[in-house]
């Protein structure tokens, strides 16, 4: 039995493909089944975020599991399996489990030392529990160990310190613009969503928040008990977006929720952050409106490695360690 780990990310893989690959959830269910159901693959668990889906897997025959991946991903996501196949990064045995390792530490994030993975590998590796696509005696055991890695690695360097995640490095951006109000929207009450409104008003900005479960977004405001947090209505989007300078949208929509339609001419210039993968905004014509989408941030993400690198090699050494042990 092998281990073995297919992986797109922000590292090999264009955010128009990510898209792609960003799989609904009953999508992510018939590709589970579907590999399973081959027998070649005895247990996957799916990690699929904003910058990465990771397929982790034990298997008899390495070359047959990874071509079923390939075959079912190319017809879920509508994309040529070559082109997949010359994007993906394939791991096997020593390999994947140090894949699995770096990915829990954070080392593989596009904002390395965010912590938002974790307890994303952790909702991912709970389902893949409850379906029975994974077993506690089988990926079990190195998801068990990944996060203790992950745990020594926070506890012994400094990767982890000041937590950074993209709602942070978009929102830390915003320093560099010059606008008439510190006034902002917020589309989406999703993790990063609910992280770029706590980091807004950490700056003293005044926050509207949209999202289309109204009710959720007003318990959230409850729970934050900010006066500079308010609840407008997502029917409202349109006439929003067309009165704010500053706009940070992270919705689950599988289709661009933000059209050239919608825009209308204004004597400002607006900055539109999309931090959602199917990407929020659409190609917008109007040139007075900057987007930055998550990819554009790398420079900021750039920046961060360089200042944690000392943290860094010693993170490596210790997932060498860890990984030795397993």
């Amino acid at each position: 039995m092998r281990y073995l780990v297919l992986s797109f990310s922000h590292k090999n893989t264009s955010l128009n493909l990510r898209e792609k690959l960003s799989l609904s959830e009953d999508k992510a269910d018939l590709l589970l089944k579907f590999i399973l159901d081959s027998h070649i693959i005895k247990e996957v668990i799916l990690l699929s975020t904003c910058n990465r889906l990771e397929l982790f897997m034990m298997a008899n025959d390495a070359y047959e599991a990874f071509q079923l991946c390939f075959s079912k991903l190319s017809t879920l996501s509508n994309t040529n399996k070559d082109e997949l196949e010359g994007r993906a990064n394939t791991f096997e045995g020593y390999s994947a489990i140090h894949h699995i390792f770096l990915v829990a530490s954070s080392l593989e994030s596009l904002v390395v030392g965010e912590t938002q993975i974790s307890g994303q590998l952790k909702k991912a590796y709970r389902y893949a529990l409850h379906c029975n696509y994974c077993s506690n005696n089988g990926l079990g055991i190195v998801i068990d160990f990944a996060f203790k890695c992950a745990s020594v690695v926070r506890n012994e360097t400094g990767v982890s310190k000041k937590p950074i995640s993209i709602a942070s490095v978009a929102v830390s951006s915003t320093k560099d613009l010059t606008l008439g109000k510190k006034e902002a929207v917020v589309v989406g009450i999703g993790e990063i969503g609910e992280l770029t409104i706590k980091h807004l008003l950490n700056l003293d900005f005044k926050v509207k928040l949209l999202n289309r479960n109204r009710q959720k977004a007003l318990d959230f405001k409850n729970t934050l008990g900010n006066e500079n947090l308010s609840v407008g209505d997502f029917d409202d989007l349109k006439n929003e977006i067309n009165k704010i300078e500053l706009l940070f949208s992270a919705t689950s929509s599988e289709i661009p929720i933000i059209t050239n339609d919608m825009i209308e001419n204004t004597p400002f210039k607006r900055h539109f952050f999309d931090l959602a993968v199917p990407r929020d905004i659409e190609d917008l014509k109007d040139s007075s409106i900057t987007i930055t989408t998550i990819d554009d941030l790398q420079n900021v993400v750039d920046e961060n490695i360089n200042f944690r690198k000392d943290s860094l090699n010693r993170a490596y050494e210790i997932v060498g360690d860890e990984v030795n042990e397993f």
